[in-house]
Parts: C-alpha cells; structure tokens; sequence
C-alpha cells in the first residue's frame, strides 16, 4: 500500500524512525522467541503469563537480562495487564506480514484465540447467527475485538490496527466486520491477506479456542474452515457458513433476497452437516444450508473447500409469507433493506431494527406503569391501562429488567450507571458508576440494592442513598453472569462455569460449585437451587452447592421458572415441566421451528414467548395450550413476559410494548416507545 503525497509530513523521521525500531526488535533471537513462546502459552488461556513462566519458556537464565528483551518488546508487540503479559495480535501480524515480504526472519504466528480478561466496550446492532440474540462487542488491549452471545460465547473476532479505539465504537465494529469479510474472500481464493503467499484450506470439526471443546457440548454443528499460509505461516479459522458465504454462488442467492452478507458478521440462521462420524476432527464432505424466508441453498464442499454441488430450494409458504415475516426465523436479524435485484424477482419485505428501541428485557410492572429499558437506549414508563407515555429518561440501555421497591425503579445501564428512578416522576434520586457494566436485572432486598457487574463480580448498595456497602470481585474475567437469586440470606450469582454463593450481608463467597458451562440461575425451591448449564437442567444444594440432579436436555437450557413449588424450563424450541426433587420430567409442550424464551408462571399457567412473535399460554397442569396470539405482529418477542393481574405484558424488536387478557390471549393494546 503506497502514502498519499498529502500524509508524506505524517510520516516524519520519528515516527518512521519508531515504526523501523518496532520491526528491528524482532532481528534478535530472544525477542523472536519471546513473542512465539507468548502466542503459544496464551493459546486459549483464561490468565496471562507471568513474567518468570515467560523467562523459563524461553530459556534466559538471567532475569535482568530478559527484562531488557521484554522492555524492547512492551507496547509494541505485548502488553502487561495485572503482573501478566500478553501478546498483542495486530503488531504481531503486522510483523509476520512485514516479514513475509521483506525479510527472513523466522515467525510463524498461533490462531487467534477466545481469551479471558477482556472488557466489554459496546452493544451492537448485530445478533448471534445460532439464536438471534443480540451481540456484545469488546475489543482489548491485545488489539483483538469480538462479538459474544451470552449463551454461545465469541462467535466472531477480527484484529484490528493500533489507534482504532480513537474512532466511535460502532465504527470500528463495522469496520471490523468489512475487514472480516475481506479477509475471507482473500482466504477462500487461497491467498493470504498478510503475504499474498499460498493458502491451504481444511474443513474440520470443533475448534479448542472456543468456549466448547466437543462437537457434543456444542448446540450448534461445529464445523469450520482452517486457512493456513504456506509461506508466512499465517492461520486463520472461519465458521464453514461464514466462509461458504463469501463464494459467488452464495452471495449472488442472498443478494436475490435482499441481504447483503457482507454487513453481518455472520449470515443467520443455517444449518451444517458432515459426512464423516468418529473421532477425527476432519471432514470428507459437508454441507452448509442457509434459510431466508423459506428459501434454502445447500451448498456441500469437499475436504480442501472445493464445491461439489449447489442446490436452490425455493418453496416459500404462502402462510408464513403472511403470519409473519421472520418466516422459519432466518430473516429476523437486523438485515439491510431490499436494494437492487436481478431482473425479474421481487424482493421480500425486511426489517432493520433500531438497537436504540429494540426491548429484549423483561417488562417491569409496579402501580399503574409499566416501565421497559431499550436494549441500547433508553427508561420508558407507559401507561398500564392504555399505554400512553408517561415519562423518559435518558439511559444507555441495557439487556436486564429494572428492579422495583419502594416507589423507586434500579437500573443498571451499558456505560455502567446504576441509577434509582421515581416511578411517579422519572426524576433520577440518586446514581453512581461501577468499575465496569451491570450485566444483570438488580435485586433488592431489606433495603439493599444488589448489581452484578462485568469484569468485577457482584456489588451492594443502600437502596436509598447509593452508598457501595460492599463488592465482591469474583474473578470471572470475560464471563456472562447471571442471577443474582437470594436464598436463605446468600445470593446465587452464575459465573462462566461455576454457580457462586454470596454472603448478602457481607459479600463473602461461601461455597463455589463448578458445573462446565455457563449457569442460567433461575431460583430455589425447598433449599434447592434450579439452573440452566449449557444442555443441562441441574438442581444443587443452596446451602453448600453439593449436586442434587441433572437432566441432559438436546438444547441450550435457559434460566428455568421458579413459582409456588412448580418449574418449568426451556430449550431451543421446548418447554417443559420438572418434578423439583428428582429432575423427572412431567410433560413438554414444543414449539414447530422457534425457540422458547424464559416462561412466566403465574396462576396456573406458563406464559412463554417464541422468537418469531408467538406467546402462547400452556397449562402447568398437563402442558395443554390454552391460547396463542402474536401480539406484536410481525416483530419478534425476546424476553419473558410479565403478568399481573390478569394481563400479559411484552415487549418487542420493534420497540413495541403489549398488553394481553391472560385468559384468552386478546390484545388490549399496543404502543411503541418510539412514539
């Protein structure tokens, strides 16, 4: 890439004097083997490497003259955070390339990898390609962002150039998308974008640098592409669907259909298969099947990528076209509108959703408000009878319900606020920051506000004045949390695998119970906590956390319900009900293509959402539907409902917000917070 004569006087002599110094580090032996030695030991770590781990890998003796290496390598190519060192991918890559071209120096680079210890920065407009949910984007010292789903973890990352947290956070979100998308065309035409050197594409199972380390533990077909460079040793793992959809056939069949892939990270909603069974990671032949508005195209590929056929599927429903316009649940994500297509066909209908009143948390019902908290914006109080406007406040938006006690709404947003609300007014009483993000719905409980807050664990405050009474930091970098539940004086707080009880008086840990996925806290019946752990129903002690039973379920299980002695728990397109003390299942109610999100038990009955816009009620007796009704037709419904009674309250992608009979399902009304 060549400079611009304009940016000529950009580039003067220290600053190119600064850039030739970063490179010539690399000439010395140790260094070299400093940065490869750091690539290998953090490949898929939850800690960085502490300064006498490094020296040993590397096999230097003498400590003062490692910290000499060290210090020619800080800030350039690693990066110290809390007495551990990590290596930084963007100068690290840059130097492979650098080296590939010019010089012989003798680098080969690791795979990215799913890391701990980073810092969530943003909420994006984007959804997870396996369940539609909304994704989260960080990008961290090591110049590495991801996108991560709550429940599947990173499914996507890109490294970024030095500098690019100078620009607006969704700029460089998207710009990191663009980036990824060319750097898989440039992998799939078997070119390498560091050195334009050969590449060797592999179609395998699995990848151990994610969150899972089995095709079993997976909810979705781990299938992906390996690109490795012949010449620079550069490598580089794509999703198979996301690969796949770079190729012409691909992209010209979505291009038909309104969607440009190359604004998602990853195309929504397909499916992959493989020919091959057994324990070997690689893949004779599979096939990728992406779905939009009932459309389908299976493209199957060979070991090496090479396409074997391309077959087009096209026999749309008339009835879906019509019932809603998710279809089979594909189209739901926040696609581009219908632009330019080939002569002759008719795009269909799309809906891009604003992040800023997209509702995906649970309404909260207090009084005669009913108040929601945009997924990227901001507090709305409506009307609880007719839906009219009641008051705004400004926020930046959250995924968690607000609590309520007391005349005063808590909420904790994405910029880390927490802040107390006046039902009545909207006036904000009091507000502080946390060192970090609440990530989940506050509890309040005898006048103390609890919060859970990303990067740092779990804190309380005095519900009145604000004032921090304790926090807890429970060493849960990068990790979803959910809960808190409080029990018998401890509060239930899931962690990335492990289910953690809290003191509520002191903030001290208790007991830890490890559970080998991500626990969905749901609640505690007769000293017996229920929880969702990947595809597990688990119940434990509450008390010490010792196992009391475990259900293996073919889905990722959400938080289970919790009400007067029943629960009933969700997965992927299921619900169903459990005997509390034996895990023994007492009847399912399915769904035909949508998941279920969490169900609302309320007097007799479980009121659950399905993501195409369904809510139906089903009877906690005997799994009977009693009623269905697509309140917010065509928009999805992410979150569980509220009831109260005798009205269901839901909130919408759209921004739209319910109000139900509970009895048979009849929409009373329907406002949008946008309005």
């Amino acid at each position: 890439m060549g400079v611009d004569r304009d940016d000529e006087e950009a580039l003067d002599g220290s600053t190119l004097a600064a850039a030739i110094a970063a490179f010539d580090s690399l000439s010395d032996e140790t260094r070299r083997a400093t940065v490869v030695e750091l690539l290998d030991l953090t490949f898929d770590a939850s800690a960085g490497v502490s300064f006498s781990d490094l020296r040993r890998a590397v096999g230097v003796r003498d400590p003062g003259r490692f910290h000499y290496h060290v210090d020619r390598l800080a800030e350039t190519f690693l990066t110290k955070r809390d007495d551990e060192y990590w290596p930084r991918y963007g100068s690290t890559f840059a130097a492979i390339s650098f080296a590939a071209c010019h010089r012989p120096v003798d680098i080969s680079a690791l795979p990215l990898v799913d890391t701990a210890g980073d810092d969530w920065t943003v909420a994006t407009r984007y959804t997870c390609p396996h369940c539609e949910t909304f994704l989260g984007a960080w990008y961290d010292d090591r110049e590495q962002l991801r996108l991560h789903c709550a429940d599947h973890g990173a499914v996507f990352y890109q490294v970024l150039p030095p500098g690019i947290t100078d620009a607006d956070p969704q700029t460089w979100v998207d710009a990191a998308v663009r980036r990824s998308h060319h750097d898989a065309e440039t992998f799939v035409a078997e070119q390498c974008p560091s050195c334009r050197g050969n590449v060797e594409p592999t179609v395998r199972t699995g990848r151990p640098t994610y969150s899972f380390d089995s095709p079993e533990t997976v909810p979705w077909t781990p299938l992906w592409c390996r690109f490795r460079c012949r010449d620079c040793a550069h490598e580089r793992w794509f999703p198979l669907g996301a690969a796949l959809s770079t190729t012409a056939a691909a992209r010209r069949w979505f291009h038909e259909r309104g969607v440009d892939v190359r604004t998602e990270p990853c195309p929504s909603r397909y499916v992959c298969s493989r020919s091959t069974d057994g324990a070997t990671p690689f893949v004779d032949r599979a096939t990728v099947t992406y779905r939009v508005d009932g459309d389908r195209l299976a493209v199957t590929v060979g070991s090496e990528l090479a396409i074997l056929s391309v077959d087009r599927d096209e026999r749309p429903s008339d009835s879906d076209r019509q019932e809603s316009d998710t279809g089979d649940g594909a189209t739901a994500s926040p696609a581009v509108e219908a632009g330019t297509h080939a002569a002759g066909l008719t795009a269909p209908t799309r809906t891009v959703y604003d992040p800023d009143v997209t509702l995906s948390a649970q309404p909260t019902v207090t009084g005669d408000l009913v108040c929601v908290l945009g997924r990227t914006g901001d507090l709305h109080a409506l009307d609880r009878a007719t839906g009219e406007r009641r008051w705004r406040v400004e926020l930046a938006g959250g995924n968690w319900a607000p609590a309520v006690a007391d005349g005063t709404l808590y909420v904790g947003d994405f910029s880390g606020t927490v802040a107390a609300v006046d039902c009545e007014s909207g006036r904000i009483r009091w507000s502080t920051t946390v060192d970090g993000r609440p990530i989940l719905t506050p509890t309040v409980v005898d006048g103390t506000l609890y919060v859970g807050v990303q990067e740092q664990g779990i804190s309380a405050f005095d519900a009145e004045s604000g004032a921090e009474r304790w926090s807890t930091d429970l060493g849960e970098r990068g990790a979803w949390l959910s809960g808190p539940v409080h029990a018998g004086g401890r509060l239930l707080v899931g962690g990335r695998e492990s289910l953690f009880a809290v003191d509520a008086d002191s903030g001290a840990v208790t007991w830890r119970a490890g559970v080998g996925a991500p626990p969905r806290v749901g609640g505690v019946v007769d000293g017996t906590a229920l929880l969702g752990a990947g595809a597990e129903l688990l119940a434990l002690d509450a008390a010490g956390g010792d196992p009391v039973w475990r259900v293996e379920t073919d889905g990722t299980v959400r938080s289970p319900a919790v009400a007067d002695g029943v629960v009933c728990a969700t997965a992927d397109d299921r619900l169903w009900r459990v005997d509390p003390t034996t895990g023994d299942e007492q009847w399912q109610h399915s769904s035909a293509t949508h998941s279920f999100a969490r169900p609302t038990l309320r007097d007799g009955t479980a009121f659950a959402a399905e993501a195409d816009g369904r809510l139906v009620a089903v009877d906690v007796a005997d799994g009977t539907e009693s009623w269905a009704a697509r309140p917010c037709s065509p928009h999805r419904i992410e979150c569980g409902p509220a009831v109260v009674d005798g009205t269901v309250f839901v909130g919408s992608f759209d921004g739209g917000v319910a109000a139900v009979d509970a009895t048979d399902g009849t929409r009373l009304w329907h406002r949008s917070v946008d309005e």
